[in-house]
């Protein structure tokens, strides 16, 4: 008897004899599945929430992916940054959470919020801050030193604008870096009244489940310069005699890092920044 087509083999293609899937059939069968879904048929998951993750470079994002991945039950999460727009649209729906982490995000908030005003399943957005000025001092073991400060000034601006303009909907839960680090227990209260999940364990835990770092983008072992047990921050890192000059530059060309410090409880006036 001749081969089939490709040679096909039990240990790459199950038993032999029976064709793989082609892309063809694999997008087919991808697209049937979230009908089903959709429809709320008997053994589906109908999605309950997609958690859109975004706000703040440096900010925690990452750190916030691996612990609701780590630590909540039926998630359909990624490894890295994925466009939550594209995920609304294609990803796999047959879990209760959809979860995207990628900070630019931040600008497809109305995009998202329209597609699942058409579609079942809601959004619901995860947006990270942090202390500005820590933002904005801070670097990138995903890239070299040459880069400098990894977010721009501009770009702090616009993110800023962004969040305050939507921080006080409905569909937006804030979450601080430092509150995630130091108070783990905290957000998780928050988003479990907000969301209704169940978790699999506490936040305080999620390094027992976490991606290891050798699953993980470089982009992202950088950004978390390894998976931990959550403890604080250093604090007060912005006042070092390094960054200075960088201060001051902030001040001079975003003095609206002012308000947001107070607005947000990491300052209650502005001394700090007529000390620099």
């Amino acid at each position: 008897m001749g081969e089939w087509p490709g040679d096909l083999r039990a240990t790459d293609a199950g038993p032999v004899g029976v064709a793989p899937p082609t892309p063809v059939h694999r997008r087919v069968a991808k697209r049937l599945l979230r009908a089903a879904v959709d429809r709320g048929l008997p053994g589906t998951t109908p999605l309950d929430a997609h958690l859109v993750i975004c706000g703040f470079p440096r900010s925690g994002s990452t750190l916030l992916q691996l612990v609701v991945d780590a630590c909540v039950h039926d998630v359909c999460s990624f490894v890295g940054e994925v466009e939550a727009r594209w995920a609304a649209q294609f990803a796999n729906r047959n879990h209760r959470w959809l979860l995207t982490k990628r900070p630019a995000d931040i600008t497809a908030v109305d995009d998202v919020r329209c597609w699942y005003t058409r579609n079942p399943g809601r959004a619901v957005f995860l947006v990270t801050v942090r202390d500005p000025r820590e933002v904005l001092t801070s670097t990138h073991k995903g890239y070299p030193p040459s880069r400098g400060y990894y977010c721009e000034i501009e770009r702090w601006q616009d993110v800023h604008r962004r969040i305050r303009a939507i921080e006080a909907d409905p569909d937006v839960v804030v979450v601080s870096y430092e509150e995630l680090t130091g108070q783990p227990s905290d957000v998780e209260a928050r988003l479990g009244a907000e969301l209704g999940w169940s978790l699999s364990i506490p936040f305080e835990r999620f390094h027992e489940r976490a991606r290891a770092s050798t699953e993980l983008p470089a982009i992202d072992v950088g950004a978390l310069g390894g998976v931990r047990p959550l403890q604080p921050p250093p604090t007060g890192r912005w006042a070092a005699a390094s960054h200075r000059e960088r201060m001051r530059e902030v001040v001079r060309r975003a003095p609206e890092v002012l308000s947001a410090c107070r607005h947000w409880g990491y300052t209650t006036d502005d001394h700090w920044a007529e000390q620099l």
